[in-house]
């Protein structure tokens, strides 16, 4: 019986989530994030099912953006709610962001983006969570202990008192030392308890440093929404005080009742730091919740706040929009908080400027969104549905849909082009998930092709970072992780970002003095350098990579003469984002074989134990004329390989016609491609050093490029393709299948293959 209705809830749960997406569906091709969409949804339809309210009161109101609760919460009527972005509006925006809202999407990324702030913010000690199904405790930045759990417990003992927190801004606990004791929320627990209950939460955790409020501002806690419209002239749009009841733990209520747990909000005034209580609370004594003192009249330190603000906006100009929030302690003031679209108010209503300027983004994003693009948007995710279920179908737990689908056609291009194999090669190997060619590459045989790492099987190991592997996706992103070690990448002079509908020059933290955020400055920076880089933000494989160069009077892309009205149309055209770099010059040994393009080196990291580093493979990557400005292998380029212990690279080889042949000599210079590479020990320590300091990753594709002074990072890739031309190095292989034994016996298929049509290979 207790099955059944297990079956009839799981069955009911699927029919409302069907339910919802459809109703929500228009919504999402029209711009809305999903979430965003259903969450709109769900509020309608309880409003519908409230009682408090007639359905024509919830249909006017959400003509309006809104729910009726809403209205009356914000204190507004129908006929003036528009003097506000509505919270229909709000939600389209999501994410206001794009791609940089990551850097506030978890503690340990703020934490790590903003290394000059830290002194501003709790200091966090450790981040706790699972590799491999067993735990795994990283010392952060503020921390000296070691990386057990008996350390984590001196740290308390030490400290007296500390706070755990859901690493993604979740649910916060207190961890306190007294007389002897150890408590977890005024809860006497053992020590072994406590070790074990830490080991077994679900989701990573952070151990920080305790905010202790002022006694004046005890429960309170001071939010300010920053909006930075084009990168370079940051605002405070909101600004307030919510004084909470001692005994709520609810991090966000959304009723106007006093027992809600929410007891008084206060408008800050953004000029004096001068407190007013807002509105909805006009009729509830002005006294602190907790303490049941008067509040104060003034923010202490207003001022400084405002200022500090400023520049941490300017720091990170990609961030448009975002909130912080503030606690007053003994010692000043701390930022408790950063995140990316601040929950929308529900006390008192937007200010005239943020709603202006929110509204604008909102204009400005339903001009993209026309019938053309809503039909493309919906024919992509029904795309992606299909995708999603042909993979959930066909293909082992785990796997990402796209690399379902690209399998497949890998496959069937090695059935069409690779011509030394036979036909019962290519299905021997298909059977045990490998390309047809890696037979021949690596030697493969049935007696030896356990000892390798498949195809499939390395496609279905994407991704083995974490979560935090989003820090590698951009080079924007990665130059704010590895500031410590910003002498290991190009200088960043420029970023150029979509503002408003038109394209934004925003000075980087490299941009020289007494250069400003134009074009002019662009075209007067490489007269002084030289030659500049032109890369995309994201992207990889040197797409859409351009060289920059001034000589003789006049400019070069990729070597190639120019007019600066060609160099504007790219930087301009709404569709670029382009970072504006150093041009890397690379050290004699190596430009002497080509000088025309960037010679890479591809250098695999990984840590096996999760801890120390190790270099698997090295080989090196050289352009020529087809391949422009980059050493793309795929267009053209050149390999060689590297022994890693001596730094000797040789054995060349270049892709034709989906053949892999010898080429010991450049074809353009016709210098031999060999030679020993320059201070190669120093560089295995530094790339060693600089993965070491990111202890949170643990599988890295180092791209390198070698200068008299050293190295420079272009990019460092989170999951790096299998090489088509190098082989995987035996520790390589070894921890690859490592990992696959980890990863399989997580989805327990190290006791079964499954029932899927196409499973891993059995071994």
């Amino acid at each position: 019986m207790e099955t059944i209705v297990k079956n009839v809830y799981r069955a009911k749960k699927k029919i409302k989530g069907w339910i919802l997406t459809m109703l929500s569906f228009n919504l999402m091709i029209s711009g809305f994030v999903g979430e965003e969409a259903k969450t709109w949804v769900r509020l309608l339809y309880n409003a519908l099912w409230d009682g408090r309210y007639s359905v024509l009161q919830v249909m006017r109101a959400a003509k309006k953006g809104f729910v009726p609760q809403q209205l009356e919460q914000l204190g507004l009527a129908e006929e003036t709610c528009e003097e506000t972005i509505s919270f229909k509006e709000y939600a389209f925006l999501r994410p206001i962001n794009g791609v940089y809202s990551k850097w506030l999407g978890d503690i340990v990324s703020v934490h790590t983006i903003f290394k000059p702030y830290r002194h501003l913010m709790p200091a966090c000690y450790y981040q706790i969570g699972k590799r491999d199904g067993t735990v795994q405790v990283i010392p952060l930045h503020d921390v000296d202990g070691g990386d057990a759990m008996q350390d984590v417990l001196a740290l308390l003992r030490d400290k007296k008192q500390l706070t755990v927190c859901s690493s993604g801004w979740g649910r916060r606990w207190t961890l306190n030392y007294r007389d002897g004791a150890y408590y977890l929320d005024d809860e006497e627990i053992a020590s072994k308890v406590l070790g074990d209950w830490l080991c077994t939460r679900k989701r990573t955790v952070v151990i920080m440093e305790s905010v202790v409020p002022t006694k004046e501002f005890a429960g309170s806690r001071i939010r300010l929404t920053l909006f930075n419209e084009m990168g370079d002239n940051p605002k405070i749009g909101e600004a307030y005080v919510r004084f909470r009841k001692a005994d709520t733990s609810a991090e966000e209520t959304t009723g106007v009742n006093p027992e809600d747990g929410i007891a008084l909000f206060y408008c800050i005034d953004k000029k004096t730091g001068k407190l007013s209580l807002a509105p909805s609370c006009a009729d509830l004594p002005e006294v602190n919740p907790t303490t049941g003192e008067a509040i104060p009249s003034m923010v202490p330190h207003w001022v400084e706040i405002c200022e500090t603000m400023d520049s941490l906006c300017r720091f990170v100009p990609q961030l448009e929009f975002f909130g912080a929030d503030i606690v007053i302690t003994d010692r000043g003031f701390q930022i408790n908080r950063l995140f990316s679209h601040p929950v929308y108010p529900s006390r008192v209503p937007f200010g005239k400027e943020t709603s202006e300027y929110l509204r604008k983004k909102v204009e400005q994003k339903k001009s993209v969104y026309t019938a053309r693009v809503k039909c493309r948007n919906a024919a992509k995710r029904i795309k992606l549905y299909i995708r999603a279920k042909f993979s959930r179908l066909f293909f082992p737990k785990a796997i990402l849909p796209y690399i379902s689908v690209r399998w497949i056609q890998d496959l069937w291009k090695d059935f069409c082009t690779n011509k030394d194999t036979t036909f019962l090669e290519k299905l021997w190997a298909t059977r045990h998930g490998f390309i047809s060619y890696r037979l021949h590459q690596y030697g493969i045989t049935p007696e030896n092709w356990k000892n390798y790492i498949a195809d499939f099987e390395y496609k279905w190991l994407r991704h083995i970072n974490n979560e935090c592997r989003h820090w590698m996706e951009d080079k924007i992103t990665v130059k704010y992780v590895c500031s410590e070690y910003n002498r290991f990448f190009p200088e960043y002079y420029y970023h150029i970002s979509l503002k408003n509908g038109n394209n934004k020059i925003l000075p980087m933290m490299d941009c020289p003095k007494g250069y400003t955020n134009t074009y002019e400055d662009i075209f007067r920076l490489v007269q002084e350098k030289g030659c500049l880089a032109l890369k995309p933000d994201e992207g990889s494989h040197g797409d859409g990579f351009y060289k920059l160069s001034w000589e003789n009077g006049k400019y070069y892309l990729n070597h190639q003469p120019t007019e600066k009205e060609a160099v504007l149309a790219i930087l301009q055209d709404v569709n670029n984002r382009y970072l504006v770099t150093e041009y890397i010059n690379m050290h004699p040994e190596i430009k002497r074989i080509y000088a025309g393009a960037v010679n890479t080196i591809r250098m695999i990291v990984f840590k096996k134990d999760g801890k120390n580093p190790v270099i698997g493979n090295a080989y090196m990557r050289f352009g020529s004329k087809r391949t422009g400005a980059v050493d793309n292998m795929g267009a053209g380029g050149m390999y060689a390989q590297i022994d890693v212990d001596t730094g000797r690279f040789h054995d060349a080889k270049i892709i034709e016609a989906n053949e892999i042949k010898p080429c010991l000599y450049h074809p353009d210079t016709n210098e031999k491609i060999e030679g020993y590479l320059p201070n190669w020990e120093k560089v295995k320590q530094d790339v060693l050093d600089v993965a070491r300091s990111i202890p949170q990753l643990e599988y890295f594709g180092f791209d390198l490029a070698l200068t008299e002074d050293g190295l420079k990072f272009p990019e460092i890739n989170r999951f790096p393709d299998y090489p088509a031309i190098e082989k995987y190095s035996p520790a390589t292989i070894d921890y690859l299948l490592y990992k696959l034994r980890m990863k399989k016996k997580q989805f327990g298929y190290d006791v079964s293959r499954g029932h899927t049509l196409v499973k891993l290979p059995k071994r």
